[in-house]
């Protein structure tokens, strides 16, 4: 059996977040619990289960992350009976871009990672970063990059430092370090979500995607990234080939172009589990 869980209220670690609503209401046809990361606690369907999970597959569907919470989630989920869908290292996987990029370097932008450690008084970025001669740059930590209007990317590597200032501003902290891309003319991107080995688009525009190559590029990413259940992003080059734009663990991945609540909650009809 499958049982979802999502984030608690900020406000009341007992009630759904409000955002979530939707999805949760989509996926009605499966017991229901809301998970809150700062009171560690789950409640729901299966706090009124003495049981607990009694032996269900838990999927979790919500805000991000880090490793340390997802962890701690894990272990929470194992104490009251259950078992989470994708294991720490799956998630991270596909959560942190330094995990997946090797896996299918070659089919997506140019990347170079600067871990944490790297930014030392003896580092210096703009060097490192004069040395690529790259004409643009893309930049994110190892999850996701900073969407204002007016940084949506830099042409100089003395611009990457005003980004990462602007970043901590708005972020506050950093996950790992930074992951430089190189920005390639992409158009016409669209989400698919892979679960335990099939690749799902939204019905409609799946019969579309027949052209320049998406199907092979999407059963290559299949093949090479071992998880249960992540999302990948795939748009078209100005030259006509499909290019992965940026892989993510399927459960922190919103719901985007023309995803909706019920189209996500049909994904899990029939899907087995052991």
């Amino acid at each position: 059996m499958l049982h979802f869980i999502f984030p608690a209220d900020p406000l009341n670690p007992k009630k759904l977040d409000e955002y979530f609503a939707p999805q949760a209401s989509a996926l009605k046809r499966y017991p229901n619990s809301v998970y809150s990361t700062e009171a560690g606690g789950i409640w729901g369907d299966c706090s009124n289960n003495p049981r607990g999970f009694d032996g269900a597959v838990v999927v979790y569907r919500g805000w991000m992350l880090n490793s340390a919470e997802y962890r701690a989630m894990t272990d929470k989920v194992k104490t009251m009976g259950g078992r989470l869908f994708t294991r720490p290292e799956d998630y991270i996987r596909c959560h942190h871009l330094p995990c997946w990029y090797p896996l299918i370097a070659g089919l997506t932008p140019d990347t170079v990672v600067f871990p944490e450690f790297c930014f030392t008084p003896q580092f210096n970025l703009v060097l490192a970063l004069q040395a690529l001669g790259w004409e643009h740059y893309f930049i994110k930590d190892y999850v996701k990059s900073l969407k204002l209007e007016n940084h949506p990317s830099v042409t100089t590597p003395q611009d990457v430092l005003t980004l990462l200032d602007a970043m901590t501003k708005f972020r506050g902290k950093l996950e790992g370090g930074i992951c430089v891309r190189r920005v390639e003319k992409l158009t016409d991107e669209r989400r698919f979500f892979v679960i335990q080995g099939r690749t799902i688009g939204v019905s409609g525009e799946w019969a579309k995607v027949d052209t320049n190559g998406i199907y092979d590029l999407l059963e290559t990413v299949r093949t090479r990234v071992a998880s249960p259940f992540y999302s990948v992003d795939i748009a078209i080059r100005d030259d006509g080939q499909p290019r992965v734009v940026e892989i993510g663990d399927g459960q922190v991945s919103d719901l985007v172009g023309n995803w909706t609540p019920e189209a996500f909650a049909n994904i899990w009809a029939g899907v087995y589990h052991d």
